[in-house]
């Protein structure tokens, strides 16, 4: 049994498999990034432990972060600087994000 493959089908199919790694490889680093950006978001709630880690709800293809909160348990002065803490936290993360987080956060694109 004989087998013939053209040089231009072994090119072809080689292109197509580095293609793919290429993909595969960007992909992996898109994740990579999500899971360094939950990590640092994750870190920069629960400084002081004002935040429970149980409360945080980390969403990085959405782009979104949900915290859980009951004002009332908290307290007024409490819940204020919970506010001004997460309202800092958001805002450095949106200043050194991705292109499109800063979208999100209605910073402009840098060199915009």
């Amino acid at each position: 049994m004989t087998f013939r493959v053209s040089i231009v089908q072994l090119r072809q199919q080689t292109n197509a498999a580095v293609e793919v790694e290429e993909q595969l490889n960007r992909r992996l680093a898109t994740l990579e990034q999500r899971d360094a950006d939950s990590r640092n978001i994750l870190a920069n709630l629960t400084v002081g432990e004002l935040v429970s880690r149980d409360r945080v709800l980390i969403d990085a293809q959405a782009r979104r972060v949900v915290v859980q909160r009951d004002r009332e348990a908290e307290g007024e002065q409490v819940a204020a600087a919970v506010d001004r803490i997460m309202a800092s936290v958001a805002g450095r993360l949106c200043a050194m994000a991705d292109p499109e987080w800063r979208a999100d956060c209605g910073i402009p694109r840098r060199g915009a």
